[in-house]
């Protein structure tokens, strides 16, 4: 082999080397979302009356007020849901913990389809982050798909059931 051909030889591994470099650096994963803590555990029911009176009962929990959102919700245009439907809920504090208890009210909804689906029983786990966009943006770029919010200022609720096996609500640390 020749000096000059020895030098090509040693370029062209050097280039392919620092290509692969390269393409590796640019693989890596996208970071963590940063979660502050696990804000609820989300139950759908069918009463929550009939649910509170069972955690009193079981847990000595106190039934809590029951109520609505204030605000319609916001829902992906491709869900068939009734735009007008919403749950009725109430939480029940435990000591480390609050669980969400939810009941549907209105047309079809998620409530609705869950109930019918699988029956009463957890749906979401409810998680604080200091930014809902962007941990919303990470979980779709994960292969999340969005069942509702995800407006400036509102919650967002990722169907992460295919990887990490629930969905996902997102909402905004309490401003201080």
């Amino acid at each position: 082999m020749t000096k000059l051909s020895a030098v090509a030889c040693a370029t062209v591994t050097l280039a392919a080397g620092f290509g692969l470099g390269l393409q590796a650096g640019s693989a890596q994963e996208a970071p963590p979302v940063a979660v502050e803590r696990v804000d609820h555990i989300s139950v759908f029911v069918r009463s929550v009356e009939e649910a509170a009176e069972w955690h009193r009962k079981l847990l000595g929990t106190q039934v809590p007020a029951f109520s609505v959102p204030p605000r319609p919700l916001v829902f992906p245009a491709d869900r068939k849901w009734d735009p007008a439907s919403k749950p009725r809920y109430g939480h029940i504090a435990l000591q480390n913990a609050r669980i969400e208890l939810q009941e549907p009210v209105g047309g079809d909804s998620r409530w609705r389809e869950f109930l019918a689906k699988n029956g009463q029983g957890i749906e979401h786990l409810g998680f604080a982050v200091p930014d809902v966009k962007a941990a919303l943006a990470r979980f779709q770029q994960a292969g999340g798909i969005l069942l509702m919010g995800g407006c400036e200022g509102c919650t967002a609720h990722v169907d992460m059931r295919d990887t990490l096996g629930y969905i996902v609500e997102l909402q905004p640390l309490p401003r201080r």
